[in-house]
């Protein structure tokens, strides 16, 4: 038997291995990040001794923005270097044995960091694996970024060859 710790971000549910979650807490006011929009980092709050970067779980699902809440939680990742990922409300526990976990393979992961789903009364929960989830989130944004290179290559490349046709003329 382990345990799942259930949020709800937005009209969407999902649930985090608590293994992999060192606390949880209230979001607090965050000392913002100096980054672009773009940037993964919401902002930093401080822990102990140590700033702890914040993350929002929408920036990582791809979902629209949302402006935090006044009951927001924190979950900071249990990991050397600790993360705190922000999602909306922390619904609850739900003890389970692993027969309860249905896979999902590789090919059919429609968010970063997805392993499987657990039944709930309001249908299937996708189960992330924290810290698979900030990594699959950073290479689907390289991959992102790639394609825009690429595409940016192609269209200078377009755009030589017609400029090499107009000079020939």
């Amino acid at each position: 038997m382990f345990s799942l710790l259930k949020v709800q971000e937005g009209d969407s549910s999902y649930a985090f291995y608590t293994h992999d979650v060192r606390e949880v807490t209230l979001c607090p006011t965050l000392q913002p990040s100096e980054r672009s929009e773009q940037a993964l980092v919401e902002g930093y709050f401080r822990l102990g001794e140590r700033w702890v970067p914040v993350i929002p779980l929408y920036k990582l699902l791809q979902s629209p923005p949302r402006e935090i809440a006044l009951y927001d939680a924190l979950l900071v990742a249990q990991e050397q270097n600790p993360w705190a990922l922000r999602v909306g409300r922390v619904v609850g526990f739900q003890r389970c044995s692993w027969e309860d976990l249905k896979p999902v393979p590789g090919s059919q992961n429609t968010y970063p960091g997805l392993a499987a789903h657990i039944d709930d009364e309001n249908g299937q929960i996708p189960v992330l694996v924290l810290p698979q989830l900030l990594l699959e989130s950073e290479r689907l944004a390289m991959e992102r970024q790639t394609q825009l290179i690429e595409e940016r290559k192609q269209k200078a490349e377009a755009e030589l060859a017609l400029l090499d046709e107009a000079h020939g003329e």
